[in-house]
């Protein structure tokens, strides 16, 4: 996915690169746009959110949501006020995958239709945690698990290239059937990234 990140672009840059984004946008390896969202939810953050929903809108491409750290004190309300911005906005709720999700957060976002993603890093969630959450899902609330996909993030640490595997393992090691651990570390990202594979 592309996309003008939460942090790092002022709002004066970040309209310099709509055009080029839009440019890039029409190419068919780009299958997203993200990730985009909020941290503080500050002005300028939510303006940069909205306008990238309407580009996302327009090119009919599924967005991936940035939310703070998964321990953050203010994740669920985070959380919230992007649900609001989507709605506010008339984007399709079951096209947006909201990213860093917690225990505390992931059900706010299946009761409201969204996708959830489970990120495993240093900052993150442990791969351990990841799989408990997944488990509860599948275990709990069925076929919601058809909307949760896990992610890493290469740059911390060096670890992210062995992290979607640690998850498999723990997966495995809490008793998850191959099928369900399939569907969501596979099935689902195809799915909702609407992959050619």
């Amino acid at each position: 996915g592309l996309g003008i990140p939460v942090m790092g672009f002022t709002l004066e840059d970040a309209e310099q690169f709509y055009p080029e984004l839009k440019r890039w946008l029409k190419k068919p390896e780009v299958v997203a746009v993200g990730e985009i969202g909020i941290e503080w939810g500050t002005e300028e953050e939510v303006k940069k959110f909205k306008k990238q929903l309407e580009i996302a809108k327009d090119f009919n491409l599924p967005v991936v949501c940035h939310t703070p750290v998964p321990r953050a004190s203010y994740k669920v309300s985070s959380i919230k006020k992007v649900l609001e911005i989507v709605r506010e906005t008339d984007f399709p709720v079951d096209m947006i995958v909201i990213d860093h999700n917690s225990e505390e957060s992931i059900d706010i976002v299946l009761d409201a239709g969204a996708w959830a993603a489970l990120s495993t890093c240093a900052d993150k969630l442990t791969a351990k945690e990841v799989a408990m959450i997944a488990k509860r899902i599948i275990e709990k609330r069925g076929k919601d698990a058809d909307r949760i996909l896990v992610n890493s993030e290469f740059g911390w640490g060096h670890e992210g290239y062995f992290s979607i595997p640690r998850v498999a393992l723990e997966m495995r090691l809490l008793g998850l059937k191959s099928k369900d651990i399939e569907r969501i570390l596979y099935e689902n990202p195809v799915r909702f990234y609407n992959l050619k594979i």
